[in-house]
């Protein structure tokens, strides 16, 4: 999402160039019987996710390390670009085909912002609105056996996604958002609100329902930013923005479940990498598309740096190091 590779332009070029701790290791490929590439889409598991994992030193990174927690505090009262047009209660809006719709990627970035706003000045002003924001994100959120998933209602012309669709990448971004608001209100209802938007993660696709997280025929899990029944995408840069939100309800919660979810993206991330590398060149996007752009290289290399600290394990510091080696070639 263009708002994303804005961010990650801004936090990853100025003074030097990335200092990368993440990257490739030893045994990153599957294993010898199974061809990647050839994997033919998920399927409907039982109710236990039944995929592979693996145990991570995961670490207990301070709220300070984050990501999304350095934002400078937007000017009050809330207006001007990038907060205009709103709704009827001053929620941004975003045109898209000529109507003005929520876009769920916005939303959580913008609690996200507002947060970073209170952490910084104590103006209990920028807490207010990250509530309104979360306020409005539950009131359009979509309710499935327990679970919440925020719809996007506009038309998705590049991936032919009809709406009501869902998406893994919002959905983690919000859970880390609603995981914030608890932290800084302590209000337990943020937190259930939390362990909702969890329960996103705990079904697999493709099916009828909503659904974000899919296992492989070879058991791998991944998490989808654009779903399809028909296909997978596999983004990476919305796979790993999930995890974000898997790691900081994990850390928050300290839930078996969580956990497992968690370590099973890592393990999967730990043996696909390699896939979107392109030595010497720029990674690809995406495994459907494979299409390749600079702007979310550099996205991956940001995703790698805080994927190498929080989940302890060396290789994704040897990726970086690769990826980033990569990028200076081109």
């Amino acid at each position: 999402m263009d708002r994303i590779v804005e961010i990650a332009r801004r936090r990853a070029l100025p003074g030097s160039t990335f200092a990368l701790i993440l990257a490739i290791g030893v045994g990153a490929a599957p294993v010898a019987a199974e061809r990647p590439m050839a994997d033919p889409g998920g399927r409907v598991v039982d109710p236990a996710m039944d995929f592979r994992t693996e145990t991570f030193p995961l670490q207990e990174l301070s709220y300070f390390k984050l990501p999304f927690n350095d934002y400078a505090p937007p000017d009050l009262p809330l207006g001007g670009p990038g907060w205009e047009p709103t709704d009827k209660d001053g929620i941004k809006l975003r045109w898209w085909n000529g109507r003005l719709y929520y876009h769920p990627v916005e939303l959580g970035l913008k609690t996200m912002r507002l947060l970073s706003g209170y952490r910084r000045t104590r103006n209990v002003k920028y807490l207010t609105w990250a509530k309104r924001y979360a306020a409005k994100i539950e009131e359009i959120s979509v309710r499935s056996d327990g679970a919440w998933f925020v719809p996007y209602h506009f038309y998705y012309s590049t991936e032919r996604l009809e709406p009501p669709w869902y998406s893994g990448m919002s959905q983690g971004i919000i859970l880390a958002a609603f995981v914030r608001l608890y932290h800084w209100t302590n209000d337990p209802s943020y937190l259930e609100k939390a362990h909702r938007l969890f329960a996103s993660f705990q079904r697999s696709g493709p099916s009828n329902r909503p659904w974000v997280s899919r296992i492989s025929v070879y058991r791998y899990l991944w998490i989808e930013e654009y779903p399809r029944n028909d296909r997978d995408d596999r983004v990476l840069n919305g796979f790993i923005f999930a995890v974000y939100g898997l790691y900081e309800y994990w850390q928050r919660t300290d839930r078996r479940a969580a956990r497992r979810l968690l370590e099973g993206t890592l393990h999967t991330l730990k043996k696909w990498l390699h896939v979107y590398r392109v030595p010497g060149g720029v990674s690809y996007y995406c495994l459907y598309h494979k299409t390749r752009h600079a702007s979310y290289h550099l996205v991956h290399l940001e995703q790698l740096r805080f994927l190498a600290a929080m989940s302890g394990d060396y290789f994704f510091t040897r990726t970086a190091d690769l990826w980033q080696a990569d990028y200076d070639g081109t």
